[in-house]
C-alpha cells in the first residue's frame, strides 16, 4: 500500500467502482436468460451474488483508506461526503443483487414488448453506472485541485434514469391469464398480499390475507409489505390483479409493473 493518501484513496475507489461495475454488468445477460427461460439464469444469479460480495469487501477497503487519509496533511477532502458516496454506490450493487433475487421468484418469463423493455432497462442500468463512474472520477479530480467537471456525466445519468422510468410506464408488464408468481412464495416472512376492490375507479389497498380473515382492518396496507398489489373488479365482472415487486426498481429505478388476470391467482389464498 502506498504512503500517499491521495493515491491510496484513488486506487481503492477505482477497485471499488470496478467491482460494482462487474456486478451491474451481469444484469443484461441475467435478464436476457430470464426472459428466454434459460438454465443459465440461475447460474448468473449466483454469479451476481458473488460479485456483490466482492463489492462489500472493496467498500470496506475503501472506507479504511479514507480513514487512513485523515492523517495525510496533503489530502484535504470532505470525508463525510465521500463516505456517503461510497454507501450510495454500494447500494447500487445491493440493488442489482435484489433484482436478481426478485426475478428468480418471478415466472413464467415475460414476453413481447414487456420482456424487451425489461432487457433495455438492464442495458440502461449499465450505461447509467458507466456515466456515474465518469462523474465520480471527475469529482475526485476536483478535490485535488483540477478543473474537472462532473456535471455532464451526472446529466447523462439523469437522462438515462428518465428513459428507464418512461419505459416502465409505457410498457406495462402484462402476461394475460398466466401466473407470474409461483404459489408458496413468501417475502420478508409475510404472506403474499391479497387486495380487494369493488370499484373500477378506486382500487383499495387493504390487508394481507390472514389479516383480512381475522377482521383486522387496521393492519398494514399493501404498501407496507414486500409486494404491492391491487385487485380491481371491473363493471363487466372481470378481475385484474396488478403486482408490483419493489425489488425490480433496481439500478436506475428499474420500475416494473407485473399484471395478470386474477383467475391465475386463486391459489394465492392458500399461501400463509
Amino acid at each position: 500500500m502506498t504512503d500517499d493518501p491521495i493515491a491510496a484513496v484513488r486506487g481503492r475507489m477505482e477497485q471499488f467502482l470496478e467491482a460494482v461495475e462487474a456486478c451491474v454488468g451481469v444484469l443484461p445477460a441475467l435478464v436476457g436468460s430470464y426472459r428466454r427461460g434459460e438454465a443459465a439464469f440461475h447460474e448468473r444469479v449466483a454469479a451476481l451474488e458473488r460479485r456483490e460480495s466482492d463489492c462489500n469487501e472493496a467498500a470496506r477497503e475503501l472506507r479504511s483508506a479514507l480513514a487512513d487519509s485523515l492523517a495525510g496533511e496533503s489530502f484535504f477532502h470532505p470525508t463525510g461526503d465521500l463516505v456517503s458516496l461510497v454507501t450510495a454506490v454500494d447500494a447500487v450493487a445491493n440493488r442489482a443483487e435484489r433484482v436478481a433475487t426478485e426475478l428468480s421468484a418471478v415466472g413464467p418469463p415475460l414476453e413481447g414488448r414487456a420482456g424487451e423493455a425489461l432487457e433495455r432497462m438492464a442495458d440502461i442500468a449499465v450505461e447509467a453506472f458507466d456515466a456515474l463512474t465518469e462523474a465520480i472520477a471527475a469529482y475526485l479530480e476536483t478535490l485535488s485541485g483540477t478543473d474537472a467537471d462532473p456535471a455532464p456525466a451526472l446529466e447523462r445519468v439523469r437522462r438515462l434514469e428518465s428513459d428507464c422510468d418512461e419505459r416502465a410506464e409505457v410498457h406495462p408488464f402484462t402476461s394475460g391469464r398466466r401466473s407470474i408468481l409461483p404459489t408458496g412464495i413468501e417475502h420478508s416472512g409475510r404472506p403474499l398480499v391479497t387486495v380487494l376492490s369493488a370499484d373500477r375507479s378506486h382500487p383499495t389497498m387493504t390487508t394481507t390475507g390472514e389479516d383480512a380473515a381475522a377482521g383486522r382492518t387496521d393492519a398494514p396496507s399493501a404498501r407496507d409489505v414486500a409486494l404491492e398489489s391491487t385487485l380491481v373488479r371491473y363493471e363487466d365482472g372481470s378481475d385484474r390483479l396488478t403486482i408490483y415487486p419493489p425489488g425490480l426498481s433496481g439500478v436506475a429505478r428499474m420500475s416494473t409493473w407485473l399484471t395478470a388476470d386474477a383467475d391465475a391467482f386463486r391459489d394465492l389464498e392458500a399461501v400463509r
